[in-house]
């Protein structure tokens, strides 16, 4: 613990040694570690010999993390300077009191520097949160039972769970796969549960961590620590729509950026990962091209495929595109009986075979996007229940089916090796469209339109049929766009 009290919290060569000493013996007796820390500015009656302290602590701190153990800091009032810049920004989650004044510069020379006024809530812990470089803001009074649950989830140890036993015995009824069009209707529902409300209904107790660490909390995706029945798991959810507003949301490279951290989290702590999927896709525009959307999606996919826990995806309404697969490259892919796989963005240019700009009843059967056509393609492992109309009309009964579904999936992946594990994910992902009937009549499409465009005949549609023009007739089955929401 950093004291203000003392020097301002400075860090000198003596704190420097405690604070990596302490890190050490963490490390060496295998216990987790919690760093209070208050002040932190720099000790210059040492000069750079404390400035050096940053280095040490910093190399310390990597030890703790070489041997896969919590870390987690708290920031009181003020947090700035050395010991912010070093091992306090290393922590695997950072909690901050309210109010606190927290950055690596003093607020006074930030003043001075700025050229014009600054924000009321400048430098301090709400706006870091906002900015994503915490976890999250805690009063002092719940710091304690906060800082429980976080190390009972990233200390449990695996062992063995007579229900998830008695669970892989029992059979989960296969539910019938919706109709195209009822699909796409109820999956885009203004009214259906987002991923937030799945979280907080399936785990006790949920925490939930904010940021990616750079520059932003993007609320299109969430994700946090919990239990699920008694099992510590890592989540991660894409939020479709807002909670506050209801602007519907694409997928974000920060966010993006957020969900690496929560896959981190659950390698290093060997958590298994639970994906929420529910979006209508990566965004289109020129500022997420700019920062990196195509490189966050190839990370994020690469993180999936290599992280070493099982990890059990759900498309919980619209999985759309590359958006979509972002957080779908698992060991078991399931999809809510009414929720919808696409390879593109609905509402935008179907492109191809089909010129319309907006998704139709024909369409919708054509792109085979319900969760029974994924089955049936080998895309998605299983089906889950939901009530009759839907899971907007019973969110409590949607979130006991989507519970015992990924507590049977779990319950199957743990009895596996890592090395297999990682094998069965490669084997399955490499085999995805190899020598099946649907492999080859894509090839037979193939042929056949380069055929027509060799004899300039109309191109043929899926299944041979011959794409028609769109008539007026059509309009009155569009999906609606966000507007007409």
């Amino acid at each position: 613990m950093l004291d203000f009290g003392f020097m301002g919290g400075s860090m000198g060569s003596v704190v420097g040694e405690k604070v990596a000493t302490a890190l050490e013996t963490a490390a060496r007796r295998d216990l987790p570690m919690i760093a209070l820390v208050t002040g932190g500015g720099a000790r210059v009656q040492e000069g750079v010999l404390a400035l050096m302290q940053m280095a040490k602590t910093v190399t310390a701190a990597n030890r703790l993390r070489e041997k896969e153990l919590p870390f987690i800091v708290v920031l009181a009032n003020p947090s700035t300077g050395q010991a912010y810049a070093s091992f306090a920004n290393l922590a695997d989650i950072i909690i901050a009191e309210p109010g606190s004044l927290i950055g690596l510069s003093p607020l006074r020379t930030l003043r001075e520097v700025s050229k014009t006024p600054l924000p009321l809530d400048a430098h301090t812990a709400e706006a870091h949160l906002g900015h994503g470089l915490l976890d999250s803001v805690v009063d002092r009074e719940a710091l304690q039972p906060r800082l429980s649950i976080l190390l009972q989830i990233l200390t449990a140890q695996k062992h063995s769970n007579g229900n998830l036993k008695e669970l892989l015995k029992t059979e989960i009824e296969t539910p019938e796969s919706a109709e195209p069009w009822e699909a796409v209707t109820i999956a885009r529902d203004a009214e259906r549960p987002l991923a937030l409300n799945y979280m907080r209904a399936m785990l006790d107790p949920f925490v939930e961590l904010h940021g990616d660490r750079l520059n932003s909390d993007d609320r299109s995706i969430v994700g946090g620590v919990g239990f699920l029945s008694g099992e510590p798991v890592a989540i991660i959810g894409q939020q479709r729509r807002s909670p506050v507003g209801g602007e519907r949301n694409h997928v974000y490279p920060d966010g993006l950026r957020k969900a690496h951290r929560m896959i981190e989290l659950s390698t290093r702590f060997k958590l298994p990962l639970v994906t929420l999927v529910d979006t209508q896709g990566a965004d289109p525009g020129l500022e997420a091209e700019e920062q990196g959307i195509g490189n966050a999606i190839a990370k994020t996919l690469s993180m999936m495929a290599d992280a070493p826990t099982p990890i059990v995806s759900v498309i919980i309404g619209e999985g759309g595109s590359e958006g979509a697969l972002a957080l779908g490259l698992s060991d078991r892919i399931l999809m809510q009986q009414f929720a919808i796989y696409s390879p593109i963005t609905l509402n935008n240019n179907l492109g191809g075979s089909y010129p319309d700009h907006r998704l139709d009843r024909e369409a919708a059967e054509a792109l085979m996007l319900t969760a029974g056509d994924c089955v049936e393609l080998g895309i998605v492992d299983g089906i889950v229940r939901e009530p009759q109309s839907g899971s907007h009309t019973n969110p409590k009964e949607a979130a006991l089916a989507l519970q015992t579904s990924l507590l049977k999936e779990l319950a199957g992946l743990s009895k596996l090796s890592q090395g297999k594990l990682l094998k069965q994910r490669y084997q399955k992902f490499r085999r995805m469209g190899e020598r099946s009937n649907y492999s080859h009549e894509a090839v037979n499409r193939e042929v056949e339109l380069l055929r027509g465009i060799s004899t300039g005949e109309p191109a043929p549609g899926r299944n041979g049929r011959v794409q028609k023009k769109r008539t007026p007739e059509d309009e009155s089955s569009q999906v609606p766009t966000d507007s007409d929401d």
